[in-house]
């Protein structure tokens, strides 16, 4: 990536973290999830939307049924830079 946000978001949730649950417990590890992708060699930020979708018609309500979709940043959601377009 241009930019190394996601690793200094990570430091400074594992500090905050840190200072909430006191001394008596360490935060050993922290991995933000579902964050960047690589395409090319070159890494993108993306996000991720979860909804639910019914089907409704006259005579049957159809379940709902959980749909996801994906999306890339074209810029550093932290802190502005933008990304190299994708071919």
């Amino acid at each position: 990536m241009l930019c190394n946000c996601i690793e200094a978001v990570e430091a400074a949730t594992i500090k905050k973290m840190q200072e909430k649950h006191g001394d008596r417990h360490k935060v050993k590890e922290l991995a933000m999830q579902e964050v960047a992708f690589d395409i090319n060699g070159k890494q993108y930020t993306f996000s991720t939307i979860n909804y639910l979708l019914e089907t409704i018609n006259k005579t049957v309500r159809a379940h709902p049924r959980k749909m996801t979709v994906n999306f890339y940043h074209t810029f550093c959601p932290f802190c502005g830079t933008k990304y190299p377009k994708l071919k």
